[in-house]
């Protein structure tokens, strides 16, 4: 069931921001995350500020509630993202 509202998230952390250590931790814990809760990862190349090829891995996430809800979630299952409010879009 979907409730009245749901909340979308979308952060991107290139290899210099630690892209590496998120995604291997979004490896060991997208299986046990909350149910309501869906994460996928998107891996693409790109350049950082000095021009350089670098990779960035993009998190977009769907999550069945608040974005009141959603941050607490986050804080314990996958705090090294280091989600921020503006990251975070609550709709109905």
């Amino acid at each position: 069931m979907v409730p009245p509202n749901v909340t979308v998230f979308s952060a991107s952390r290139t290899l210099n921001q630690g892209a590496t250590k998120l995604v291997t931790k979004w490896q060991n814990v997208a299986h046990e995350l909350d149910r309501r809760l869906f994460i996928r990862v998107m891996l693409v190349p790109d350049e950082d500020e000095k021009g350089s090829k670098t990779v960035k891995a993009t998190f977009n996430s769907l999550f069945l509630g608040s974005k009141a809800e959603l941050l607490p979630l986050m804080e314990v299952s996958f705090h090294e993202l280091g989600l921020r409010e503006e990251d975070r879009v609550e709709m109905s």
